[in-house]
């Protein structure tokens, strides 16, 4: 009898662990990383020439069986010039001087083919694109010949969100917020073994202002060396993410008076997108940070502040330290010329922007969202000069 009391003891002292296990929010580690210096109202119109060591451009070659709707992920080779498409559920691929090559479309008399695009990304070291299909719980990987490679099965698929990143065998999710994530854990770490993606750990936390948002924006997450990088909205850390943890790599410093502080981000949810929006800009903070992008020189992202029509574009270089902040691009070769797009991919050295289109009969915009057809969608490559 005293030995079935003590058995009964162990297995309770045991649940009530894993419950306080399970229950626990992991905060993002306090230890800052390398900073970078801001101040929100630097944002002058600079000429491409005076930044750009070298530039180019290359005009994506479409037609009415080879168009481009929407561009949801970009990714730039030596000899590659990738889109996708979510609008299309697609993936177009042309070569290097942006003549059409394939595409990947979803067949859906073919069993072994996606049904629907959540989110893409690219193994540049094995030359594979990844298809995140939410809905048959599996990861469609392809060369980009556009043919088949493999199929990955995602086990604990509710914890994998709209968005993922990958280094190696090492995968990253950011979780939406919904019943399933109870405990509001905002980032899942899986491990690939064969065909299979398992699920090891749930990391950070989301602010309870997010709440019932599930903003999505453009590259939060980037792969560098062999670490994937993660910008969390509302956070002023760049963070490192492998499978040994993870760690700040940068760090934002900012005015005190316009970081998001503890009062806004335990504030009640918002009643939908344009309530936090103008929540954010009626207080003046640092908000929708995106479009992270790292190479060997510099690490580069966008953020807004007060208006979401006057987007900052970052620039940092991580020899000097020194921070060059733009609002907006012109050329001194086109005087039509004015962007404020933000960069879309990298390659190598170079950063790839959109170069502004004119519909017919319409003003120059400068942001890929508000042009409903993408016809001879054209990219700026830019190589930045050294900090004088």
């Amino acid at each position: 009898m005293r030995h079935c009391l003590l058995l009964l003891f162990i297995a309770l002292l045991a649940a009530s662990c894993n419950q306080n296990k399970e229950a626990k929010t992991v905060e993002p580690p306090t230890a800052l990383g390398e900073k970078i210096r801001l101040n929100p109202n630097d944002t002058p119109t600079v000429y491409i020439e005076d930044i750009a060591a070298e530039m180019y451009r290359v005009k994506l070659k479409t037609d009415s069986g080879f168009s481009i709707k929407h561009i949801s992920n970009l990714f730039v080779t030596d000899s590659a010039i990738i889109v996708a498409d979510r609008l299309q559920s697609m993936v177009l691929i042309f070569d290097e001087k942006g003549r059409p090559a394939t595409r990947i479309h979803n067949l859906h008399e073919r069993n072994d083919n996606y049904t629907n695009i959540a989110d893409v990304a690219f193994d540049s070291e094995n030359g594979l694109i990844e298809i995140l299909d939410l809905d048959l719980k599996k990861i469609f990987r392809y060369r980009t010949s556009g043919l088949p490679f493999d199929t990955l099965t995602i086990v604990g698929i509710k914890d994998f969100g709209l968005t993922f990143a990958k280094s190696g065998d090492f995968y990253v999710s950011e979780m939406l917020n919904n019943n399933n994530n109870k405990y509001m854990r905002r980032i899942s770490l899986y491990h690939r073994s064969g065909n299979m993606l398992t699920p090891q750990a749930k990391e950070m936390f989301y602010w309870p202002i997010q709440k019932n948002l599930d903003l999505t924006f453009p590259h939060q997450f980037e792969n560098y060396g062999n670490d994937v990088y993660y910008f969390p909205l509302l956070d002023r850390n760049i963070y490192s993410l492998s499978g040994k943890g993870i760690k700040p790599a940068y760090t934002v410093e900012l005015p005190e008076s316009i970081k998001p502080n503890i009062d806004i981000k335990t504030e009640a949810t918002p009643k939908d997108h344009f309530a936090y929006w103008n929540r954010m800009e009626s207080s003046n903070l640092m908000y929708d940070n995106n479009s992270l992008f790292i190479n060997d020189d510099w690490v580069t992202f966008r953020y807004s502040f007060g208006s979401r029509r006057t987007p900052r574009n970052v620039f940092y270089h991580k020899k000097s330290g020194k921070v060059m902040q733009t609002g907006a691009y012109k050329t001194k070769s086109d005087s039509s010329f004015l962007s404020k797009g933000r960069v879309l991919a990298r390659m190598g050295e170079y950063f790839v922007m959109p170069v502004p289109m004119k519909p017919p009969g319409k003003k120059p915009v400068s942001e890929i969202k508000d042009i409903p057809a993408l016809r001879n969608f054209e990219l700026l490559y830019v190589k930045l000069k050294e900090p004088a």
